[in-house]
């Protein structure tokens, strides 16, 4: 028969997965390459010329060879069994039953599966019970027990038992337990019951062995189960321990289980009274070869100790345990873990960590390996050594997620223990930190199941990080207090981010308890902060979406709906929807007029109603508040507000005697004001616009009256000297702040108060001054427009005071500065400034003379 390759029919059976093992530090991977699919390959070569001499020895050879085949063939036939499938399976077994699993391994494969159609149904069904018994065999030699080998068993032998070939003990204990690995609990019990009939009906001793080791395997099972059927359990093992059959170490194991349920249900009075009982009848029994696992009994005794709070006795009976026990048995796991609490609880962190680390390294696998990691998660924490308090919650958040936990260390459990240790950081000031151990937490489930608690933390240590960077941020600027801090954009966008996270937890933590109405006041909390949250973050449109559904949930009563609505409206604004945010703005005004909020209403809406171009209903609010109409102090910030926004009203409506009036009372009432430099300057435009509008009135009107006249031009140039200190003012308070902290609004108004402070003294006739002034705006903003115009500037200055070749020498200075300023200067809409600037310069230095001059120098 010819030795064919494993083929693809064969690869469910034979892929087996000897991995081994996963421990604590990650999974051990199986390097080996997978088989070649061709063993040998056809590659394609020359042909042959036999008639070459240097290929004509080569011919005696070659039939020499073919006869020796000839011969091997006719004797291989002679000595071939007459039932090639049923001799090689035959050889298989044994070979299995030998513990040669390459050999027999490779005979599966290579041999008998290529040519499975060949065989008999009874053949067939010894070929599948062969596959599970290598698949077996082979995961336990590597010392793995992986799901895909186990379904691999599973199937194997359900199929050879389709085919009818019958199971020993050996066999239903491997097919059992293979059930018991992939938690098919009821199919494994079905077959215990197999090994349990064998038993009973005499068979050897093979039976009772093979089904006491699966109803062990079985019941510990089940016991990891976060709901099985305590009554049913409990039955059975009392059936189990007063078996005839059961030996003194069985009843003693059963003895063991029975106490582990009883703690695990919180009954550990009852546990401790029937162990102190069922130690002393084990006592009375037991023989020194009995093999009686007193260890375990000690360590569960001293578990109810814990439990009970008698720590003294449970430090006693777990110390002894430990001496009791002869190797590494999994129940030894279990004392360790319960040292590690004591000593948790009586505050010996370091002593603590010495208990829980040996379980996370030498006791993988068993039911001690998940507490003692978590136990150890939890002490490092607390020892400050957070790095490695989070590798083992990552860790445990993963052996969760493929579902290796128990009823006892659950997704829950865990959640619970990181929820703890976030707020252990939190109370330290350890926002960030908090928030690394509430997010492993909230990956420990699926989105949708995420515990309320985690996501309201996560929720709220994110909004406070935000805060805090905000915080930070405008605390960063030494001192210099700003209504409307400038924040640097780096931490911006940081505090942003964590706004725009907090928001979507804060929906999440909505959205999960919106369900149930005894939350709905939680349900209400957590959709307002993430209105806010987004506020906040920038994202005006969500914040809308959220405040929204806020306001259509809640009734007119409720104490947050005008704060709701003022936010509203603020998101509105901020997005220019100046409709919508004047109708939120007048919603709370009109629903709560005296409330704190509505008192913060009033300019907001002014504003709106400006960009509606609604400028008396504006003006009107602004006045409400200032007449005492509205219920606001005059030392109230919203009463300071409206002052200086009804002054800035109407100095940009060019009501210069109205803004005078209301911007000279803001710069006397606050002069602390962090935004006063702005005040001062509209206060100085102003005084400049009135001396402008006499100007224009002594131009333009007659006025006979000699004293009219002489009185106006007097309060012109006061007008002009207010002006003029004003810009000083501004000047000198912008330039005694430091360069990094001013706005690019500060950076205009210093520029503009440089130029006209020295056009204030221009107006004024003070030339002298104002080329000083000129000069100096000059030097300092050479690149920019300005320094064009304050040139030109000098150039009639000069020639307003008869100066003829001073003006030309300057003349020519602004003409050299034109011809370098580049052309981008010139692109903003107010490049020329004052154009009458530019038309007086032209009129005092017209280009058609300067041609004329040029021309007369011609040659004749």
């Amino acid at each position: 028969m010819d030795s064919l390759r494993f083929g693809d029919r064969l690869h469910p059976a034979f892929g087996v997965d000897l991995r081994g093992s996963r421990v604590a530090d990650g999974p051990q991977q199986n390097d080996a390459p997978p088989p070649d699919a061709e063993e040998w390959s056809d590659d394609e070569s020359a042909p042959v010329d036999w008639t070459s001499p240097s290929q004509l020895w080569q011919v005696p050879t070659i039939l020499l060879s073919l006869a020796l085949i000839a011969v091997g063939v006719i004797v291989a036939i002679q000595r071939a069994p007459d039932d090639d499938f049923g001799a090689a399976m035959a050889e298989v077994e044994i070979w299995i039953g030998d513990g040669k699993l390459e050999q027999a391994g490779r005979r599966l494969r290579d041999v008998l599966e290529p040519n499975l159609e060949l065989a008999t149904n009874e053949e067939r069904g010894r070929f599948h019970r062969a596959v599970a018994d290598w698949t077996s065999l082979a995961q336990r030699e590597a010392g793995a027990s992986l799901p895909e080998n186990n379904e691999r068993i599973d199937e194997q032998y359900a199929l050879a038992r389709e085919f009818g070939v019958p199971m020993d003990a050996v066999r239903l204990e491997r097919w059992a337990m293979s059930r018991i690995g992939l938690g098919q609990l009821d199919a494994a019990e079905r077959l215990l019951d197999e090994l349990d009939h064998l038993d009973v009906s005499g068979a050897a001793s093979a039976a009772r062995n093979a089904r006491i080791r699966v109803f062990r395997r079985l019941v510990e099972a089940r016991l990891r189960q976060p709901d099985y059927d305590r009554s049913t359990v409990e039955q059975k093992l009392a059936e189990f321990r007063t078996d005839q059959r059961s030996t003194l170490p069985d009843r003693a194991w059963a003895i063991s289980r029975l106490a582990e349920i009883r703690l695990g249900f919180g009954e550990p009075q009852r546990a401790v009274d029937q162990l102190l009982v069922d130690l002393r009848r084990l006592e009375y029994e037991a023989s020194d070869d009995s093999r009686v696992n007193f260890g375990e009994l000690n360590a569960l005794l001293g578990r109810g100790y814990y439990d009970l709070g008698r720590f003294d006795d449970a430090e006693f009976h777990l110390t002894r345990s430990m001496d009791m026990f002869e190797s590494d048995e999994p129940a030894r796991g279990d004392a360790l873990v319960v040292l590690g609490r004591l000593a948790v609880v009586r505050g010996d962190l370091e002593l603590a960590y010495g208990f829980f680390d040996p379980v996370v390294r030498d006791f993988v696998g068993t039911p001690s390996f998940l507490p003692g990691l978590l136990g150890r998660a939890e002490v490092n924490s607390q020892l400050g050594n957070h790095e490695d308090s989070r590798h083992d919650y990552r860790e445990l958040r993963r052996r969760l997620r493929n579902q290796e936990g128990d009823r006892f260390v659950t997704k829950e459990r865990v959640a619970a223990s990181l929820v703890d240790r976030h707020d252990a950081a939190l109370a330290l000031g350890q926002l960030e930190l908090a928030i690394a151990y509430a997010e492993i937490a909230e990956e420990l489930f699926q989105p949708n199941a995420v515990p309320i608690d985690v996501l309201l933390r996560l929720a709220s240590s994110s909004r406070q990080l935000a805060d805090n960077i905000m915080a930070e941020a405008a605390g960063d600027q030494s001192g210099a207090a700003t209504r409307t801090p400038s924040i640097d954009p780096a931490k911006r966008y940081q505090a942003n981010v964590k706004y725009e996270k907090a928001g979507e937890y804060f929906v999440r933590h909505a959205r999960a308890v919106a369900a149930n109405p005894v939350e709905d006041e939680s349900w209400a909390e957590s959709l307002w902060l993430a209105g806010q949250s987004f506020d906040r973050a920038g994202l005006h449109e969500e914040a809308i979406r959220h405040l929204d559904e806020y306001l259509s949930g809640r009734s007119r009563e409720d104490p947050r709906r005008g704060e709701v609505a003022f936010r509203l409206a603020q998101a509105h604004h901020a997005l220019q929807q100046y409709e919508d945010a004047a109708r939120y703005y007048e919603l709370v005004i009109d629903e709560q007029p005296r409330s704190v909020v509505a008192t913060r209403a009033h300019v907001p809406l002014a504003r709106c109603y400006l960009a509606l171009e609604r400028k008396p209903e504006a003006e009107r609010q602004l006045r409400q508040v200032l007449s005492g109409v509205a219920p606001i102090q005059p030392d109230a910030d919203d009463f300071r507000d409206a002052l200086i926004e009804l002054g800035t009203l109407y100095y940009r409506t060019g009501e210069y005697t109205d803004a005078v009036e209301y911007l000279d009372q803001a710069t006397r009432r606050y002069p602390d004001d962090p935004g006063i430099h702005q005040i001062m300057y509209r206060l100085a435009d102003s005084y400049r616009g009135l001396a402008r509008d006499i100007e224009h009135r002594l131009r333009d009107e007659r006025i006979e009256s000699l004293g009219e006249q002489r009185r106006l031009e007097e309060l012109r140039f006061d007008h002009l000297r207010e002006a003029m200190a004003l810009y000083s003012q501004v000047r000198e308070k912008l330039e005694n702040r430091p360069t990094e902290r001013l706005s690019a609004l500060d950076e205009d108004l210093l520029r503009s108060s440089h130029l006209l402070r020295a056009e204030a003294a221009f107006e004024l006739g003070l030339f002298d001054q104002a080329i000083r002034w000129y000069d100096l705006t000059v030097r300092r903003y050479p690149d920019h427009h300005v320094s064009m115009h304050a040139l030109i500037q000098v150039v009639n200055a000069y020639m307003a005071m008869g100066d003829r070749d001073r003006a030309q020498t300057a003349h020519k200075r602004a003409l050299t500065h034109l011809q370098q300023l580049r052309d981008e200067a010139f692109d903003a809409p107010d490049a020329l400034l004052d154009r009458a600037a530019w038309e007086q310069w032209l009129r005092n230095t017209p280009v058609a003379a300067r041609t004329a001059r040029a021309g007369d120098q011609r040659p004749e």
